[in-house]
């Protein structure tokens, strides 16, 4: 699906936009999830859904390079690791000969429910986060 895509465009850089499961959510533990709601979006560092079976480990170089492009311009961020769920990325990342891969995270409560809800000021803030992202890379290059 994705992948495919992916393979026919042979994008240098690509990044999964997704939501995530938030810490602060009533009966969640902050401490397990330390992602909040209106606190900005969140870049993904690692994520593993266990009964899929894949998941994503989002190389170093790209990471760095999303938060220096995000303190460059001021918009708060905040790092995620999340067991128990994946993104496109995994697809996006193995299609080709590999595509360096990313994820950027908006934060949610009651994912998958008819009440999901989100921080329009982390929508904001992660559409932001991707336009400067991409003229970083329009006048820097890719991340190596």
């Amino acid at each position: 699906h994705v992948g495919l895509h992916a393979q026919r465009g042979r994008p240098g850089v690509a990044l999964a936009i997704d939501v995530t499961l938030c810490g602060d959510t009533p009966g969640v533990e902050l401490s397990r999830l330390p992602i909040k709601l209106g606190a900005g979006p969140a870049i993904k560092y690692f994520d593993w859904a266990p009964a899929a079976g894949y998941g994503t480990a989002v190389p170093r170089r790209l990471t760095d390079r999303l938060e220096r492009v995000a303190e460059g311009a001021g918009i708060d961020y905040q790092r995620e690791v999340l067991l128990g769920g994946a993104t496109d990325a995994y697809g996006i990342q193995l299609s080709g000969t590999g595509v360096l891969t990313g994820c950027i995270s908006i934060p949610s409560r009651y994912i998958h429910s008819a009440v999901g809800c989100v921080h329009l000021d982390d929508v904001d803030r992660a559409a932001d986060l991707i336009v400067a992202f991409i003229a970083d890379i329009s006048a820097n290059g890719l991340p190596e």
